[in-house]
């Protein structure tokens, strides 16, 4: 056993700085099953009418751990290089209706009318609560009182060479993004003789809710000062942090 410890050391890291030296690295797991429903139906209302209805239904759900900016959606949620236990969770459900109806009124004379919502909703969230004041057992005193379950600030820190700190941010957390766009399409086709005359109208609305990025609760930023031993041309280097 022995023998064996000294051939193959436990996880260290002996360096810090660029050229770091890892014997060991591990990459989390996510979960992300994906279910999609298709629904289409047609019906010939007559010799002259086509009716055709389409209806489309996505359910999309990841369970991850925190990564790094923009955090592991992109949506710029659960973003931290500190992991909390339980990771975050996604759920991206959406769904299409589109309804068709093809007329054709003369032999040279087709009518084509197309109405279709669609609604799309991304929300991403901590799990249990992991990234809280509560279950932190963060309790210090705040100039404007916070409850437990609220979200802890962003922290970040730097100012040593070759030293990267690992930081957070969770402005994004929770993330609740919804789109609901409805389309309405009419055209009209003329053909006379050898030419073919084509016009119509499209309507669409679109709405889109989306968050702030920045964290409700604060963002604080430490940097080197007087004390950590660094200098700059002038004098030492001052205490450097801010507080948003």
């Amino acid at each position: 056993m022995q023998k064996i410890l000294n051939l193959y050391p436990l996880p260290n890291v002996p360096g810090f700085g660029p050229n770091q030296n890892y014997n060991y690295s591990n990459s989390f797991s996510a979960r992300h099953p994906r279910r999609e429903d298709i629904l289409r139906v047609d019906y010939q209302l007559n010799s002259n009418n086509h009716l055709y209805g389409r209806w489309v239904h996505n359910n999309d759900s990841t369970n991850a751990p925190f990564r790094n900016f923009p955090g592991p959606f992109g949506i710029f949620a659960c973003s931290s290089a500190i992991n909390f236990k339980g990771g975050c969770t996604q759920n991206h459900p959406g769904w299409n209706v589109s309804v068709n109806l093809i007329s054709t009124i003369t032999p040279t004379v087709l009518n084509e009318l197309s109405v279709g919502p669609s609604h799309s909703l991304s929300l991403a969230e901590s799990v249990n609560g992991n990234v809280s004041r509560g279950a932190n057992g963060i309790d210090m005193q705040l100039l404007y009182p916070l409850s437990k379950d609220e979200s802890i600030p962003d922290m970040s820190f730097n100012g040593l060479s070759n030293v990267n700190f690992a930081g957070s941010y969770l402005g994004g957390t929770p993330w609740k993004q919804a789109n609901t766009t409805i389309n309405a399409n009419d055209s009209l086709s003329w053909v006379r003789n050898n030419h073919t005359f084509k016009t119509g109208v499209f309507y669409q609305r679109s709405r889109k809710d989306q968050p702030a990025w920045g964290n409700i609760n604060g963002q604080f930023s430490f940097g080197n000062g007087p004390t950590s031993g660094g200098t700059c041309p002038g004098g030492p280097t001052p205490a450097l942090w801010a507080i948003r």
